[in-house]
């Protein structure tokens, strides 16, 4: 939703209203390995593809890594906190706006009014970009590449999150991603394998984990990335890449898993393509009824119905599965 960090462009502007110290819940644990490790267990075992339509939540991509850690944060009292797009202002569990004092709260988050209007604050003032910001590298082993970690792309004023949803022992695969899209709306959410064609590169593309809030003589800031447990700028070496004949897919899953089953992962991976094109129909369709009269380029209605850069997913993903056409022939 903006090119560079924290700024808007025409097309996309983000509210900046003003923010008042009144909590929307009280902190009383703090995040760290033990906290990551069940909130791990917690995806695994809670969300699914129907999980934010159950609750009538609208997501698009980067919504879904804010709203679990958002949820969970919530469920368990622990701090979270975000920056916003445009101001670029730490927005965190013990900031307010004025008119969400009167709001019905409740033990349930799902009930909790006050809580469900900072929930949607915080996803329509972020966005593939600010999450680059609020997050760390990882290492690449199965412990950190784990349910809660989220592949990140950001290309322009756009990006795509592939959030881990399903870990060690749900299938031969090891994992499985959940991934909304644009534009923000009720929906299922996509249940696929890793679209993992292009390798990180820093602040662009990167497996990556939430960084954790930390609050220091009354005041709210992030984590530095080296405190964290999982943290590691391997996926960023050159050397990872090799003759550069294979997609970042391909190497990660050699990496994580001996003998892994390419005939497996060729099966899902024609799956994933038969819904990405589905789903464009969709879009395409939805999009000829809402744009019939005008949405140019940098307008909302261009950047919610225009499809390159779900094209390019497609087309990214024909040449993966042909890639993988040979992997079987090989393994």
């Amino acid at each position: 939703k903006a090119g560079a960090k924290f700024s808007t462009s025409p097309s996309l502007k983000f509210s900046a209203p003003p923010l008042i110290s009144e909590g929307i819940w009280e902190t009383k644990n703090a995040w760290n390995q033990e906290w990551e490790i069940k909130f791990g267990e917690w995806i695994h075992k809670e969300i699914n593809a129907e999980f934010f339509k159950k609750y009538e939540i609208k997501t698009d991509c980067a919504d879904v890594a804010y709203a679990l850690r958002w949820i969970f944060a919530r469920i368990h009292a622990l701090p979270a906190a975000n920056h916003l797009g445009g101001t670029g202002r730490l927005f965190t569990n013990e900031m307010s706006r004025p008119e969400w004092s009167k709001l019905p709260t409740s033990t349930e988050w799902h009930s909790d009014k006050k809580f469900l209007s900072a929930l949607h604050y915080a996803m329509a003032n972020t966005y593939t970009h600010t999450l680059m910001s609020d997050s760390y590298p990882i290492k690449l082993n199965l412990e950190a590449v784990s349910p809660g970690s989220f592949y990140l792309t950001t290309h322009g004023e756009s990006g795509h999150t592939q959030v881990v949803f399903k870990g060690q022992g749900y299938n031969r695969l090891h994992f499985m991603m959940l991934s909304s899209t644009i534009p923000s709306k009720v929906r299922s959410l996509n249940e696929h394998f890793l679209f993992g064609f292009a390798f990180p590169e820093k602040n662009k593309v990167a497996f990556l984990r939430m960084l954790w809030p930390l609050k220091q003589n009354g005041t709210w800031k992030l984590e530095a990335a080296s405190k964290h447990p999982f943290y590691s700028e391997e996926e960023f070496d050159p050397t990872l890449k090799g003759d550069g004949s294979k997609a970042f897919t391909e190497v990660l899953m050699s990496k994580l898993i001996s003998g892994f089953n390419w005939d497996m992962l060729l099966n899902q991976s024609f799956e994933d393509l038969f819904n990405l094109i589905t789903q464009r129909i969709d879009v395409v369709t939805e999009g000829y009824a809402a744009c019939k009269d005008s949405c140019p380029d940098g307008s909302q209605g261009y950047d919610d119905w225009s499809t390159p850069s779900r094209d390019a997913r497609i087309l990214e993903s024909i040449r993966f599965v042909g890639n993988l056409g040979r992997l079987t022939t090989n393994f």
